[in-house]
């Protein structure tokens, strides 16, 4: 006896502000014009620019046939791109200008080194630091091919870049505090020190608390 293949739901349709905030991202572009999908930076150049060709057509479509803006066909799209980015949280964000939920502590020398990075690695780690990390920081990572995985017995998460470039990150909850590690082409020696101290602090808190 065969197995059907199973295929996952398809998305509830775009309420009307999400579809404002998709005609909102094409016009003024990413973070930090405006970030109701952040993880559209986190794609491969000829992904992103897939996306944005396949969201102008729909988008498009009301203009060319008269008939309503197929929201539904909006949410597939950006359902199916999003999983490609590893994300796992609302495709999109309307609401760029929410308050972060996490403070972001990162070194000035990690964000220095991003100036011998790729476009793709800076873009990435704008979207990264700027709105995905604040506001949704383990959003990413549940879907095929992961980009976020837990570091084994060290408390710490990394997440892929493009051209091979991570972000090590330790997330302390009860703070509100995002601590960025590390951030580069490759793992060295120089984030070991850092690492260490960040999570014995932040341990050291939660046993206070405890």
């Amino acid at each position: 006896m065969s197995i059907p293949h199973l295929h996952p739901p398809d998305p509830p349709p775009l309420n009307p502000a999400e579809c404002q905030a998709v005609h909102a991202w094409l016009r003024d572009g990413a973070p930090p014009g405006n970030a109701a999908l952040p993880w559209a930076d986190l794609l491969s150049e000829a992904d992103r620019a897939r996306l944005e060709a396949d969201l102008r057509l729909v988008l498009s479509e009301p203009d060319a046939t008269g008939e309503p803006l197929d929201a539904r066909e909006l949410a597939r799209i950006l359902a199916e791109y999003a999983e490609v980015a590893g994300w796992s949280g609302a495709a999109v964000l309307p609401d760029p200008g929410a308050e972060a939920r996490f403070r972001l502590e990162v070194p000035p020398r990690l964000v220095r080194g991003l100036r011998r990075a790729s476009p793709a690695v800076q873009r990435a780690a704008a979207a990264l630091l700027e709105w995905i990390l604040p506001h949704h920081p383990l959003a990413l990572g549940t879907q095929t091919p992961s980009r976020l995985k837990k570091l084994a017995d060290r408390g710490v998460w990394q997440t892929r870049l493009p051209d091979g470039w991570r972000l090590r990150s330790v997330l302390d909850e009860r703070e509100g505090i995002v601590h960025v590690v590390y951030l580069g082409p490759h793992a060295d020696g120089d984030e070991a020190g850092r690492e260490r101290a960040v999570i014995a602090r932040v341990n050291r808190r939660a046993n206070r608390n405890a």
